[in-house]
């Protein structure tokens, strides 16, 4: 055999080598027959071609070719290449799942058992395809069969929970407490039915306050104007107060006492009459001034200075007795004046009297 033909026959050994080779290592064998299946995919993300089918945890085959579907452009198609020894039933699953924190994702076949004969899927029929959640792949079971058995034992598990609080001889630091809020929840309860009872029994009361308050302010409203006309009338009477020269009065009377006490220095007797007279007119005549200025600075009680007209009539009276003591002095001195002859004393009272006075 010549060279030529030593060299033809190694480099065929050596390309199918090639071949087996790399198909050996995304995993399909040659040498071994198998079936391929098509699985219809809305979202592929983290699926790749050679990703690994399994089947209870067994390797069974392999992604051969992924693409868009051209009858619907919304799903991908995935071909499984499934080894021709597993018996994959007609309808079965092929669930799209997480591998593992450092691989993507895996196909893994779900069938309850195997097919015989014509129940069997055939070399390119399509599987029903579904898409695993992150927990379920972590768990390796779907998550709706706990949920599905926790729904199942709950009823139980709270009649229990229930029946154990419930008892009184449970001394546990919950039963307890529950208790306690039971008891508080009943007694708040009771609280308030009763706070409604009373609130309804005292709604006629809070109405009655109601329309006695309604009818006060109607009455204040009423005697509004009444209320402005004395304020008024004591505005004005307050204004007639200050313009009163009550000290030129009191200046006047002054004068006038101490021309008398001049005129009369020798009627000690009479004089110590006048003194005490003055004296009343003048602490009246303070009474007075003290009263207008605690009336001008805001002071006293105007409505009792309105009543008490007996004090401005006292004040009238003194200056008028005052002024006609004054005259009278002016007019018969000789009244306060002793005079030694008896004689002189008539004539001049005859005199007065002749003239009128």
């Amino acid at each position: 055999m010549s060279n030529e033909i030593k060299v033809g026959i190694l480099a065929v050994v050596a390309i199918g080598l090639s071949v087996w080779g790399f198909n050996y290592l995304v995993g399909k064998n040659l040498f071994h027959s198998s079936k391929t299946y098509k699985v219809e995919y809305s979202d592929v993300t983290g699926l790749a071609k050679s990703a690994p089918v399994f089947f209870r945890g067994y390797r069974v085959g392999l992604v051969r070719d992924l693409y868009l579907n051209p009858d619907n452009p919304k799903t991908v198609v995935a071909e499984l290449d499934v080894d021709n020894d597993l018996l994959v039933p007609k309808g079965s699953r092929a669930a799209l799942a997480s591998g593992g924190l450092m691989s993507g994702q895996v196909i893994i076949l779900e069938f309850e058992s195997f097919c015989s004969g014509g129940d069997c899927a055939q070399d390119g029929d399509f599987l029903t395809g579904r898409k695993v959640g992150m927990v379920e792949s972590m768990l390796g079971v779907d998550p709706s069969t706990y949920v599905d058995q926790v729904r199942e034992d709950f009823p139980g598990m709270l009649d229990t929970m229930n029946a154990r609080i419930a008892d009184p001889r449970n001394e546990a630091i919950l039963a307890k407490t529950m208790r306690d809020v039971q008891q508080t929840t009943e007694n708040l309860r009771m609280l308030t039915g009763k706070l409604d009872q009373l609130l309804g029994a005292s709604t006629g009361k809070f109405n009655n306050i109601l329309n006695d308050m309604e009818s006060l302010t109607g009455n204040l409203e009423q005697s509004n104007g009444k209320i402005t006309e004395i304020l008024d009338n004591t505005a004005q009477l307050t204004g007639k107060l200050s313009n009163t020269d009550i000290n030129g009065t009191v200046k006047k009377v002054d004068g006038t006492l101490s021309k008398v006490d001049g005129t009369l220095g020798e009627a000690e007797s009479a004089l110590i009459q006048i003194k005490s007279s003055l004296a009343t007119a003048d602490q009246a005549l303070k009474d007075v001034n003290e009263l207008v200025t605690k009336i001008n600075n805001g002071e006293g009680t105007i409505g009792y200075l309105l009543a008490d007209d007996q004090l401005a009539k006292d004040v009238e009276s003194t200056l008028q007795k005052v002024g006609e003591l004054s005259q009278n002095l002016d007019e018969k001195p000789y009244l306060y004046v002793p005079f030694k002859s008896r004689r002189k004393f008539f004539k001049y009272k005859k005199k007065d009297e002749k003239d009128g006075r």
